[in-house]
């Protein structure tokens, strides 16, 4: 009874992997430009900024970025809280996907530049 339970369940992964494969895989198309494009919109994309901005920074700008309909890369050039090259090197999808490694060079270079300063005393945090 055991083995037979075994194999049935064995049989079915099997059968649900390939159904899987078929149904939703094969024939999958890759637009790289949108799938840019939803990754840098996703907010989720902005955790990768809370040790370098703090997370109260961090939650202003993506509200104020879903009331003006822009992204978290648009609302940190907007305050000039980090140069294009710095956010590009910390918001880079193959960065954000694996186990942090944080700048901490970086982190304490923003925290002193006068644009992040003048932004905290802004949202009054």
């Amino acid at each position: 009874m055991i083995l037979f339970n075994l194999e049935f369940s064995q049989t079915l992964l099997k059968n649900t992997a390939d159904m899987f494969r078929v149904d939703c895989i094969d024939g999958l198309i890759i637009k790289k430009e949108r799938t840019k494009e939803l990754l840098e919109g996703s907010l989720a994309f902005a955790t990768a900024l809370v040790p370098y901005l703090g997370y109260q920074v961090v939650a202003e700008l993506v509200n104020e970025g879903l009331d003006e309909g822009k992204t978290i890369k648009d609302m940190v050039l907007k305050y000039d809280l980090m140069t294009a090259s710095q956010l590009d090197r910390v918001l880079d999808p193959s960065t954000v996907t694996e186990p942090a490694v944080i700048d901490t060079e970086l982190r304490d270079q923003i925290c002193i530049s006068e644009n992040y300063i003048n932004y905290r005393s802004k949202i009054g945090k």
